[in-house]
């Protein structure tokens, strides 16, 4: 089965992740392994999870993707949404942070 469309919220929270990797110098495989168990077991999307929900290692690929996007290394297939909160991250970082303390919350 073909996982489904990143969404926005997960989107947010990789980002998220990208930024405290790069900031705080923290290790990529850990950090990718606690936003999956993070993302299955949120309230959200709980009809689309299964035993390989956004597994550690296709987390690890849309992280280089994000890498991609703000480093030009890693891989290069991201998508809109991906550039799209990005951008509000690096433009509107208080409008990103609102979005992800709504998204800590409903979770």
């Amino acid at each position: 089965m073909r996982q489904p469309n990143w969404k926005r919220w997960e989107v947010i929270l990789l980002v998220d992740m990208y930024y405290r990797i790069k900031v705080k110098s923290l290790d990529v495989n850990e950090e990718c392994k606690q936003l999956s168990l993070f993302l299955r077991r949120s309230n959200l999307d709980s009809a689309l999870k299964s035993a390989s929900y956004w597994n550690a290692e296709g987390i690890l690929m849309k992280y280089q993707n994000i890498r991609h996007i703000v480093e030009g290394k890693g891989l290069s297939a991201h998508s809109k949404l991906d550039e799209e909160i990005v951008k509000l991250h690096n433009d509107s970082p208080e409008e990103f942070d609102a979005e992800k303390t709504e998204i800590l919350t409903c979770c």
